[in-house]
């Protein structure tokens, strides 16, 4: 499993785009996040990850790998829903998870899916049944390392947007910093994340704007 990859001229760009995000750059330094190498198991972790933490999401998933040996459409389209949630999700995340194995595994490729521009690949995902919006874009960052997705939706990317810029992360404030960021939305969300981080608690952030 490697890290989201994204180059320095990327940096750059976004930094002179955006200065108060170059500042926080140059104080934060290179952000690393871990990028699933297999598509099916990226969209398996995030519906498990749906509305709950990230250390309650990984152990879920760890439990699935150690019951079922993996997280592929064949091995899990043949489980049933409830050995699945008794690995400590919810019978309709199971079912929903279930659903999308059976159906990759037995005609339309996700690997295909994936191909796909970002756009319509978004709009195949949301039409799994359990997967969002948020999910989506989960998936196209940290399965597919899709460079231009920007999640309005996502906490951490707000809490680190208000604590970076001091302003509530309105609608017309995240479409502000989509336009700004294009088309590299996926690495400012990087350090949105990072911004709100407990390494940057007690951080006086007025020094970047």
């Amino acid at each position: 499993m490697g890290n989201f990859k994204y180059r320095a001229e990327h940096l750059r760009r976004l930094s002179k785009a955006d200065p108060v995000l170059g500042r926080f750059i140059g104080a934060a330094g290179r952000v690393k996040r871990k990028l699933e190498d297999e598509p099916f198991a990226g969209l398996v972790k995030s519906v498990i990850g749906q509305q709950v933490s990230s250390a309650a999401a990984y152990s879920v998933a760890r439990r699935v790998e150690l019951r079922f040996g993996g997280f592929s459409e064949e091995l899990l389209a043949g489980v049933s829903a409830g050995d699945l949630a008794s690995c400590g999700m919810s019978l309709r995340k199971a079912q929903c998870i279930i659903e999308a194995a059976q159906k990759f595994s037995g005609g339309q490729s996700f690997v295909e899916i994936c191909k796909l521009p970002d756009e319509r690949l978004c709009a195949e995902l949301v039409k799994l049944r359990g997967v969002g919006l948020w999910t989506a874009q989960m998936v196209m960052i940290f399965s597919l390392n899709r460079m231009n997705v920007l999640s309005g939706a996502d906490y951490g990317i707000r809490a680190g947007m208000a604590r970076l810029y001091g302003c509530d992360a309105t609608k017309e404030f995240i479409e502000g910093k989509r336009s700004l960021w294009s088309p590299y939305c996926s690495v400012a969300s990087l350090y949105m994340w990072e911004a709100a981080g407990k390494r940057w608690d007690g951080k006086d952030f007025s020094e970047f704007r």
